[in-house]
């Protein structure tokens, strides 16, 4: 996730922007409405995405390679919430950083590496979708839980390398400071050049990969669509079953695979809606001529909260499309509340456990 450390109080040149808050710090009631909000949403969202942890590694049946990935994405909203929410507030309340260079450093180095893991476990989860659904086949081979695991592995190993020039120019003096080389003569630096390549590499780059692969899956279940119709047609046709060949056995799984398709979508489209205002405002931000400090500061506090409501969306988006997910989730509240479980019939499971590819 995006973490604004750039404040509009405070530059020395365009090689330097410092994290602090504009004017002196904020209002009392400015503080309480900070702790509020943020505090709100990050309960929503560590409560949700802790149990999309529980449900995924102590649920046998949850254990799918498609659910190790969104087990993926729940630990690093996690990691988000934990590291960056209490050094955005932080930026909003305190005039000076009140964490230490160590966290200077690693709070901005973890950002991005949780940024890249999210963005990239989603491509992961789009080329998993367009495999099940265009080439199935394919799927029944490539989709095991040790190829997503390596997956995941190689996205936090990517992750941590394009994130490490945080570690080098973050520094604490008064406030935690950037600090970048200036590149050329009209003043070009080394952090626009930076943040023009984050948004090619978590932005432009994963989401025409994302485009692409749904735009065919939207295809190919267009056209599955008029195959499903037709052979209503034909199953009440008597005369023609004889020259069509019906494989019935692919009609749930085809519902179900469009079912977990659709509720990746939407997890796509709500990270999108949260995250990429805030990433585009980081990438014009540093070529602004001018601006109005108080309008700058106020559009980065209303862009940053979005950017925070992402790590609570997913959670929400899979109670709403998953049974299964529903069914899990309240079987973990009450086993913690000492209630007794129910016992869900043996065919719930089996009927959608299908070579790890669906979880609905």
């Amino acid at each position: 996730m995006a973490l604004n450390f750039t404040s509009y109080n405070g530059t020395d040149g365009s090689n330097q922007s410092t994290a602090g808050p504009i004017y002196g710090g904020p209002s009392t009631g400015e503080v309480v409405a900070y702790s509020s909000m943020y505090g709100l949403i990050s309960l929503v969202a560590l409560v949700g995405n802790i149990l999309v942890c529980l449900v995924i590694t102590k649920n046998p049946s949850m254990r799918t390679a498609t659910n190790v990935f969104l087990l993926n994405l729940a630990i690093a909203d996690i990691i988000f919430i934990i590291v960056s929410v209490p050094a955005i507030l932080a930026l909003q309340i305190f005039e000076e950083w009140p964490f230490g260079e160590a966290a200077c450093k690693g709070v901005p180095f973890l950002n991005i590496v949780t940024l890249s893991a999210s963005v990239y476990t989603m491509v992961a989860l789009a080329i998993d979708r367009y495999n099940a659904i265009v080439h199935p086949l394919r799927a029944k081979v490539t989709h095991t839980m040790r190829r997503a695991v390596i997956v995941i592995s190689l996205i936090w190993l990517l992750s941590a390398v394009v994130a490490l020039p945080q570690i080098m120019v973050w520094t604490l003096e008064d406030f935690c400071v950037e600090r970048w080389s200036i590149i050329s003569d009209n003043h070009l630096t080394s952090k626009d050049v930076y943040t023009v390549a984050i948004f090619v590499i978590f932005f432009a780059v994963p989401m025409a990969i994302i485009t692409v692969a749904y735009i065919t899956i939207i295809k190919r279940l267009t056209i599955t669509d008029g195959i499903l119709t037709e052979t209503a047609q034909i199953s009440h046709d008597p005369s023609q079953k004889e020259s069509h060949s019906i494989d019935e056995k692919s009609v749930p799984i085809s519902r179900n695979n469009r079912k977990t398709t659709f509720m990746m979508l939407t997890v796509i489209v709500a990270f999108l809606v949260c995250m990429l205002p805030l990433n585009v405002f980081l990438l014009v931000t540093p070529f602004l001529t001018s601006f109005n400090e108080d309008s700058m500061y106020m559009a980065s506090t209303v862009l940053q909260f979005l950017s925070v409501c992402s790590a609570a969306c997913n959670p929400i988006i899979y109670n709403f499309f998953s049974v299964k997910f529903r069914r899990a989730f309240a079987d973990v509240f009450r086993s913690r509340c000492g209630t007794k479980q129910p016992v869900h019939k043996s065919r719930f499971y089996s009927s959608f456990r299908t070579k790890g590819t669906t979880l609905l």
